[in-house]
């Protein structure tokens, strides 16, 4: 992914790549949120 500084504060644009990395590490994330997923499923 890329970006452009013209258009995109580099700030912003590198925050939104971290979360982006954090998500493809840990995918569970994308479902479960913050919470712990043994808990969520256990919560079932």
């Amino acid at each position: 992914l890329s970006y452009d500084h013209r258009i995109i504060d580099g700030k912003e644009s590198v925050s939104f790549l971290y979360k982006v990395k954090e998500m493809i590490e840990e995918p569970s994330r994308l479902i479960f949120g913050a919470k712990d997923p043994g808990e969520v499923l256990l919560g079932l």
